[in-house]
């Protein structure tokens, strides 16, 4: 009896070591990317004194995820393995626009919604489309990006503009390095569009004494024009017309040669 009890502790130890066994060792963590702000550009008009917020996006399930999506059939959405954005996609874009306008020196300030600044405007973003997508069986995938903007005034809630901005950026290899260089590379487009320029006028100030600035409209960069550069003038119907240095279809100047634009006042 008393060789059975001593022998028992061996027993237990051995049945110990055994299991060690069947564990499985931990998964080696996912390589980790993230998004950089868009930082060129041109030089523009003194900067507003609004202050802009910039509301957390918009965004379906399958793309508001620390996951990178890539797609081989427009109805499906698939991930690639091991990797992983460094935070959720929809906060990673809501911070590197903040971050992007404020390297356009545009605005007073500009912060996330909910922040500690005075709101006079909010961008609302919707994350449509961030995606590699694979259209043939072999090569690399092409990245489709899609954003839509509204800019909505406080706190009336009166929307004062809409547009939808786009990124396409090829990968030059089907490797994961190269395809996220193309997203960011695609990403800093569109970032870049969203804070190209702003169209403000002015309204009388409340209790007199001036006037204060109000947001009208944003360019909407590219082709559409980009960086206002003249005094606005409106016709005897209200209508606005102003100029900005980039944008066009000429091919003359490397990122066109100019635009007269034209905002109609709803």
């Amino acid at each position: 009896m008393i060789g059975v009890l001593r022998a028992l502790p061996a027993v237990a130890l051995l049945a110990l070591v055994g299991c060690g066994s069947i564990l499985q060792p931990p998964a080696a963590p996912p390589a980790l990317y993230r998004l950089t702000p868009a930082t060129e550009f041109a030089p523009g008009s003194r900067a507003a004194s609004q202050q802009l917020a910039v509301d957390t996006p918009m965004a379906e399930a399958a793309l508001d995820t620390t996951r990178i999506a890539l797609s081989r059939r427009p109805t499906m959405l698939d991930y690639f393995a091991d990797s992983a954005w460094t935070d959720r996609l929809t906060m990673i874009v809501q911070a590197r626009l903040i971050d992007s306008f404020d390297n356009s020196r545009r605005l007073a300030a500009v912060g996330p919604q909910g922040g500690t600044l005075h709101i006079e405007v909010v961008l609302v973003p919707e994350l449509r489309h961030f995606e590699a997508v694979y259209d043939g069986a072999s090569g690399p995938p092409h990245w489709q990006i899609e954003l839509a903007v509204q800019l909505v005034k406080l706190p009336e809630r009166t929307l004062l503009a809409e547009r939808d901005f786009h990124g396409d950026e090829p990968a030059a290899r089907n490797e994961l390095s190269a395809i996220v260089e193309a997203a960011d590379q695609a990403w800093r487009g569109v970032a870049k569009d969203v804070g190209c320029g702003v169209v403000f006028g002015l309204i009388p100030a409340q209790g007199g004494g001036g006037y204060q600035e109000s947001f009208v409209a944003s360019l909407g960069g590219g082709a559409a024009g980009e960086h206002p550069v003249s005094t606005l003038i409106a016709d005897s119907a209200g209508t606005i017309y102003g100029t900005a240095s980039h944008g066009g279809n000429s091919t003359m100047c490397a990122n066109g040669c100019g635009v007269v634009f034209k905002l109609t006042v709803r």
